[in-house]
């Protein structure tokens, strides 16, 4: 009866790495990029698709908005106007 649970296991752990191989995240350059140009998009748009709230938030004091993006080794942040418009990106390193 042992060996049953055993089978049950190695079953189940197989079928979890099956699916993390093919589910295999897209990194955050990655959903930028497939995005295209980020310029004239709203903030509520990019951060619906990058699937993450930025590390980072500046408010200047023209109403303009600094927000930035990171993991790992990439870097990107990007600049809105008053009615969060991305205005393009300020900084990517990585």
């Amino acid at each position: 009866m042992l060996y049953l649970g055993w089978i049950v296991a190695a079953f189940l752990a197989g079928c979890i790495l099956t699916a993390v191989y093919f589910t295999r995240r897209k990194t955050l350059r990655e959903k930028l990029s497939a995005m295209g140009s980020l310029v004239g998009r709203e903030y509520a748009q990019i951060a619906a698709e990058v699937k993450a709230s930025p590390q980072s938030t500046i408010r200047e004091a023209n109403g303009q908005t600094l927000r930035a993006w990171e993991e790992g080794s990439y870097f990107v942040s990007l600049l809105f106007d008053k009615d969060d418009i991305c205005l393009g990106v300020m900084e990517e390193r990585g």
